[in-house]
């Protein structure tokens, strides 16, 4: 049955494929089978706004859209698929393997001191995958089960080894002005480098040669998100993962995001998680998944 790709502007933006809560832990890690099988083994296309993903495709293929294009795959590669880039898969029945989806955030911290890596991880890669990357998968797959000593530090270099793996991959397929040409990633890449300075919007705006109105109307356009809610977006995000995953006290991560005043960062924490910073950190040490 032919498919057709929506304009744009309709295609989803989700955080993962159906669900638009912020993602709750450092990765996701799932079968391909776990979300695929139910749909008939067809994502329709989609987009992510702030997550990256990496399958391994153990057995079975399928085909890939990317943007447009269509590219067939079979068992036995690795795919990458960074931010915004418009992504669909229909799958072969029964195809096993695993999707590891992680923050920009995540990946811009596994390629800091690269030569120039995260520039190639702007464009969708397919590659062959070598027995090691099955083995990391896997790794990956047991770390986000369990909560054992040193589990950001594991999930960190697995990351970082797939993240290296696939940019390496990216030097031997052409480059492409998709991504670092467009406004939006450029703001993004200047949100993560500064996120954490209390720059108001009129500051990237400035950065990036266009007005605020202009900023706010093509991150509406493209993510469905305002601008300023973008920046507001991933100094949660990381105030989410200072509370869940460190010890530092709640005036400490306000102060270290940018907010002079404590009692202020918790009523925005409040508005924006419905529960207070203290709450938050609570439900996590008591196991129970954080509410967004």
């Amino acid at each position: 049955m032919p498919r057709s790709t929506p304009r744009s502007i309709d295609l989803p933006t989700y955080a993962l494929y159906g669900e638009r809560d912020a993602l709750p832990d450092l990765c996701h890690v799932e079968s391909i089978a776990e979300r695929s099988r139910p749909l008939d083994w067809i994502i329709a296309p989609h987009r992510h706004s702030a997550l990256v993903q990496f399958l391994h495709i153990a057995r079975g293929g399928g085909t890939a859209r990317f943007d447009g294009e269509t590219r067939r795959f079979d068992a036995g590669v690795m795919i990458f698929v960074p931010r915004y880039c418009v992504h669909g898969f229909d799958f072969d029945a029964h195809t096993q393997g695993t999707v590891v989806t992680l923050p920009v955030a995540s990946l811009s911290d596994a390629m800091k001191g690269g030569e120039g890596g995260l520039a190639r991880l702007s464009a969708p890669i397919i590659t062959e995958a070598e027995p090691m990357h099955e083995a990391v998968f896997g790794a990956l797959a047991r770390e986000h089960n369990r909560r054992a000593p040193f589990r950001t530090e594991m999930i960190a270099a697995q990351v970082r080894l797939l993240a290296v793996s696939v940019a390496r991959a990216g030097t031997a397929q052409p480059a492409t002005r998709q991504e670092t040409d467009a406004v939006v990633p450029r703001f993004l890449d200047l949100i993560e480098a500064h996120f954490r300075e209390a720059r108001d919007l009129g500051y990237y705006a400035e950065r990036l040669g266009r007005s605020k109105s202009h900023l706010n109307r093509l991150c509406t356009t493209t993510l469905q998100r305002s601008a300023s809610g973008l920046l507001r977006d991933r100094v949660m995000l990381e105030a989410r993962r200072e509370l869940a995953y460190t010890n530092i006290g709640v005036a400490q991560v306000a102060y270290g995001l940018g907010f002079r005043d404590p009692a202020y960062f918790a009523r925005v924490f409040r508005q924006e998680s419905g529960l207070s910073p203290r709450a938050f950190r609570g439900r996590v040490q008591d196991g129970k998944e954080p509410a967004q």
